[in-house]
């Protein structure tokens, strides 16, 4: 069903809809960036959420709220800083792999701009 409302929303060349003025609005790129978006809003929340977990038991405190907050030790902020660094770029990959099949398995084709170089 998604993937003919799609189609049905690209009428012009290439998968184009025309805009007001006449010049092409590519939907499905537009789409693919809302989809992005939410998947990346949402792998951020578990990263962080996970990256707090993983802390708290291992270092036996709470993650830091603001590791520049000089309250904070040095030895804590940079330990902050590295869990939720990796967390994040975990999460980013997972993410948007994630929506990249979705969008496959939905259109039955490659997401805009991940087609094979």
């Amino acid at each position: 069903m998604l993937r003919q409302e799609i189609t049905a929303l690209a009428p012009c060349q290439g998968g184009e809809v025309c805009g007001a003025e006449g010049e092409g609005v590519d939907v499905k790129s537009k789409v693919w960036s809302v989809i992005v978006t939410g998947a990346a809003m949402v792998a951020a929340w578990v990263a962080r959420e996970a990256a707090a977990k993983l802390w708290s038991r291992f270092a036996d405190t709470e993650a830091p709220v603001n590791p520049a907050d000089r309250s904070s030790s040095w030895g804590a902020a940079t330990g902050w800083a590295v869990v939720a660094g990796v967390a994040a770029g975990v999460a980013r990959v997972l993410g948007r792999r994630g929506a990249a099949s979705a969008w496959e398995q939905v259109t039955g084709e490659t997401a805009p701009g991940l087609e094979a170089a």
